[in-house]
C-alpha cells in the first residue's frame, strides 16, 4: 500500500484523497501511526470501541501507553483514522486487476462487486470496525457527516464505472442503486454466518444487470 503523511490536512480533503488515490493521509506524524492504527483496528474488532483503550492498544503493540498518547490526542481520534485507512485498503482492494478501461460496463460492474466481497473475505476485522462505524454514524453527528462523504464517494466510484453509458443523471440514479444492492448484500453476507454467500453474490449481479437493462 502506499503511504502518504500530511500535516494539517483537513478531513474533507484527507477523505477524498484517501477514497480517490488509495493512499493513507494522516495528519501528522510517522509510519509509527501507521502501526497503531492497524493496532487499533484489531482491538476494536476484538473489544469493541467502548472496551478499546489506549492502553489496550499498547498491549496489542507491546509498548508503552505514552507512545499511543503521542500520536493520537484520545480514542476518537484513533477510530477516525482507522476508519480512512480501512477505506484506502478497500479501494485498493478494488482496483486490483481492474479491468481495462474499454471493458464492457458489465464486466467492471462485476468485478467490483467480486473484489468488495473479496475484501471482506480477507479483511475480517475491518468490516467489523466499518460495521460499528455505520452503527456510531446514526447516532453521532460527526461521524455520520463522515459516512455520508465516504457514501457520496462510494457512489462517485459506481459512477465512473457507468461513464457514458447512460445520460449523467441516470448514470448517477444507477449508481447510487448499485450502491444500496452492494451495502445491503455486503451486511447480509458479513453479519449472517448461515449466508449463502455465491447465491447472495449472483443475485446481486442479475438484479444489477436487469436494473440497468444489461445482458
Amino acid at each position: 500500500m502506499s503511504i502518504v503523511l500530511i500535516q494539517n490536512e483537513p478531513p474533507n480533503s484527507t477523505l477524498f484523497q484517501a477514497q480517490n488515490n488509495a493512499n493513507v493521509y494522516l495528519r501528522k506524524g510517522t509510519e509509527k501511526k501507521i502501526e497503531i492504527i492497524k493496532a487499533a483496528i484489531e482491538c476494536i474488532h476484538n473489544l469493541g470501541v467502548e472496551g478499546t483503550t489506549f492502553q489496550s492498544i499498547a498491549d496489542q503493540l507491546n509498548t508503552r501507553k505514552a507512545n499511543i498518547n503521542y500520536h493520537f490526542n484520545d480514542k476518537q481520534d484513533i477510530f477516525k483514522e482507522a476508519i480512512l485507512f480501512i477505506l484506502s485498503q478497500y479501494i485498493e482492494h478494488l482496483s486490483m486487476n481492474a479491468p481495462e478501461s474499454s471493458a464492457s460496463t458489465k464486466k467492471k460492474i462485476f468485478h467490483y462487486i467480486d473484489m468488495a466481497f473479496d475484501w471482506g473475505k480477507n479483511y475480517k476485522s475491518q468490516v467489523s470496525v466499518m460495521l460499528l462505524f455505520y452503527y456510531y454514524a446514526h447516532i453521532k453527528d460527526d461521524y455520520a457527516q463522515l459516512q455520508k462523504q465516504i457514501r457520496e464517494n462510494g457512489v462517485e466510484r459506481l459512477n465512473s464505472l457507468l461513464h457514458s453509458k447512460y445520460s449523467s443523471e441516470l448514470n448517477l440514479e444507477n449508481a447510487k442503486m448499485i450502491q444500496i444492492f452492494l451495502t445491503g448484500a455486503m451486511i447480509e453476507v458479513f453479519t449472517n454466518p448461515n449466508s449463502n454467500s455465491p447465491q447472495i453474490i449472483d443475485r446481486l449481479k442479475q438484479s444489477i444487470l436487469s436494473c440497468l437493462n444489461l445482458k
